[in-house]
């Protein structure tokens, strides 16, 4: 009894021993399976990054066994409807045992950047969508004002992916100092701006703030350009410390001129004695202020000033217009000697000593034409004039003349005040044959000679006749 129990056992044992191992070879395949389906998990193109800018479209399939797709913030795309701008749609065939899900972006937006993901029973796999995002720049207003000496930042923010890098030019040249920021510094570059210190009339101009977007598969750029006007008070451009002294002469016609720079550009009045100047006597042009004044009594005479105001301060000039005495002509005008082309005269001139006589003589004006055209045109037109300066013990020599011509020469003087009337017409005839002038001498029209000079011109003249 207990024997054939024993054997029943043994026989138990021995069968559940034979379906085990069935089980266990059952479970291998099984394994063997799944890990090929496992392996068979692929996404379609292969790329691990797509880059795409804004309203760009992409499919992409993943292959595998019980898969979805997990979005970029981490949701699943579980909608077919393919009016979805982002849906899946199953390609699946029913003779595979794999599945096929297509992920669809018919229009691929910025907020798609990231991370997307096939999810299978056991294996994941995922690409990085990249999403473009060219660059724009934040508005700001096309031009900015900042008075002289004050700080400003010039705005400029821009946007993009990947983040743009900046750099500044100003009026078309690149702002160095932007590179390499010292405290000596005056341009500084902000994550939002470019900013300067102590801004001059020099840094008025166009700035231009570029943006460039680069990685190794894509390289784009763009710009943004920003005015600065600087405002600044007037100022003279040719400021004088004290007042300006003019002398003149009854019934005289003169000139007075403020020459003036001002941001904005200032408004300008004319002042005679406290009392504002008709505009009717004022000519305003460029930089020019020009006051006309005809003298036609003692009146006009007095403190006349020329004021520049703009709303950042203001600029004045001075000008004292007092009655002056002419100078006389010269008193004698004496031929010294002659040549084919020269005439060498004496008008008795002395060294001006303006310290002493405000009014001293400066210059002397010659006024020659040819007796010939004189007398053709009855009166002096298109004579040659030279202004010569004033020195003591010399005589004039009248050259670029012709030879055995006569001309009419005049003389006046001239002082602070103005001209002098004309010394009598003289007539002088020069050489017929006397040596040609020379290739290298002057072209001036009168030179002064002293000393030796003249003794030797003098013993040469006489030689001549």
């Amino acid at each position: 009894m207990h024997s054939k129990k024993h054997i029943i056992n043994i026989i138990v044992i021995f069968i559940c021993a034979i379906i085990g191992l069935s089980n266990a070879e059952e479970g291998d395949e099984e394994s063997e399976e799944l890990q090929r389906k496992v392996e068979e998990l692929s996404i379609i193109p292969d790329e691990k990054v797509f880059i795409h800018s804004v309203n760009d479209s992409r499919m992409i399939t993943c292959i595998g066994n019980d898969i979805k797709w997990r979005s970029a913030n981490g949701t699943y795309v579980d909608t077919y409807d393919q009016k979805e701008r982002i849906h899946v749609e199953d390609f699946s065939s029913p003779l595979s045992d794999n599945q096929q899900l297509r992920l669809i972006f018919k229009e691929i937006y910025e907020m798609d950047h990231g991370d997307w993901t096939c999810v299978g029973l056991y294996e994941e796999k995922s690409f990085t969508l990249f999403v473009y995002v060219p660059v724009e720049f934040v508005p700001v207003p096309e031009s900015i004002t900042v008075n002289e000496l004050q700080d400003v930042k010039i705005s400029c923010e821009a946007i993009g992916r990947p983040a743009p890098e900046i750099s500044w030019m100003f009026n078309g040249k690149l702002i160095t100092d932007t590179i390499n920021t010292t405290k000596e510094s005056r341009h500084i570059q902000l994550a939002d701006g470019l900013y300067i210190k102590n801004v001059t009339r020099k840094d008025a101009g166009d700035y231009t703030c570029k943006a460039f977007q680069l990685s190794s598969k894509l390289s784009y750029f763009n710009d943004q350009i920003i005015q600065l006007d600087v405002h600044f008070k007037p100022e003279m451009l040719r400021p004088t410390a004290n007042i300006t002294k003019i002398y003149t002469i009854l019934n005289a016609f003169i000139e007075l001129t403020c020459e003036i720079i001002g941001n904005p550009y200032p408004r300008i009045i004319w002042f005679h004695e406290g009392k504002k100047v008709s505009h009717h006597n004022i000519v305003n042009e460029n930089n020019l202020s020009t006051l006309k004044i005809h003298l036609h009594n003692n009146k006009s005479f007095g403190d006349y000033k020329c004021v520049a105001k703009n709303d950042i301060g203001e600029a004045r000039s001075f000008f004292s217009v007092l009655p002056g005495l002419r100078p006389e002509p010269p008193a004698k005008l004496k031929l010294i000697g002659t040549g084919d082309q020269v005439l060498d005269i004496d008008i008795g001139a002395t060294q001006p000593n303006l310290t002493a006589d405000i009014f001293a003589i400066t210059q002397y004006r010659f006024e020659v034409m040819s007796k010939d055209d004189y007398d053709v045109q009855g009166d002096w037109k298109n004579y040659n004039i030279t202004d010569v300066e004033a020195q003591s013990n010399v005589s004039y020599l009248i050259t670029q003349l012709s030879p055995n011509t006569t001309y009419v020469v005049r003389v006046a003087s001239i002082n602070n005040v103005g001209l002098s009337e004309r010394t009598e017409m003289y007539e002088f005839t020069t050489l017929a044959n006397a040596p040609k002038k020379q290739k290298n001498e002057p072209d001036s029209a009168v030179k002064h000679f002293s000393g030796l000079s003249l003794v030797v011109l003098g013993i040469l003249l006489n030689l001549m006749h």
